[in-house]
């Protein structure tokens, strides 16, 4: 490690280099990422987040279509990121419930997975659809039972999502100011 802080800032001092690694050394161990002793770090393969795994798939994968496992896996993301081959499967199947990638296939060794939108809409599917999901299933439940529902609003006053009344249960949820009978 020294090395390598020396060949980018060799006009660093030995007490600025102590700092230097020290700090390297906290944020790659606070990350979850590496482990290390102030010498040496030792990097490890570890989970993301979806949000994250979405943003860096599709921008690797950057168009719709079909894809195998093994060009994900040893593609960057896989080896820059070093994500846990198991947890990156799991994403995908994720991804399809969101409705982001369209199929996850593993049938005997042809593993394949296949995005039917490109990175712009993907983003805009992921962010909004927990909003959508919420909303569906508030409509389910009124149609088999009468619950008072709420709307949310931001601050401009338009609704952004709805909430039953039994979230007014839970202290802290929802402002009072913050719900518009439905």
């Amino acid at each position: 490690m020294r090395e390598f802080v020396l060949r980018h800032l060799p006009e660093i001092g030995p007490a600025s280099q102590a700092k230097v690694l020290q700090s390297l050394t906290n944020s790659f161990t606070q990350l979850g990422v590496a482990t290390g002793d102030g010498t040496r770090l030792r990097f490890q393969i570890h989970s993301g987040t979806l949000a994250g795994f979405l943003y860096v798939l599709t921008a690797e994968f950057s168009r719709p279509g079909m894809y195998s496992f093994g060009e994900l896996e040893s593609g960057p993301m896989r080896r820059w990121l070093l994500w846990d081959r198991e947890w990156i499967r799991r994403q995908l199947y994720n991804l399809q419930d969101l409705g982001i990638v369209s199929k996850v296939s593993e049938i005997d060794t042809i593993r394949q997975f296949t995005i039917g939108l490109d990175q712009a809409a993907a983003l805009e599917r992921f962010f909004t659809y927990p909003i959508e999901r919420m909303l569906r299933g508030i409509l389910l439940l009124k149609a088999k039972m009468t619950i008072p529902t709420f709307l949310l609003k931001d601050s401009s006053g338009f609704g952004i999502a709805a909430a039953p009344a039994a979230a007014l249960t839970y202290p802290g949820c929802y402002g009072k100011n913050d719900l518009l009978k439905m």
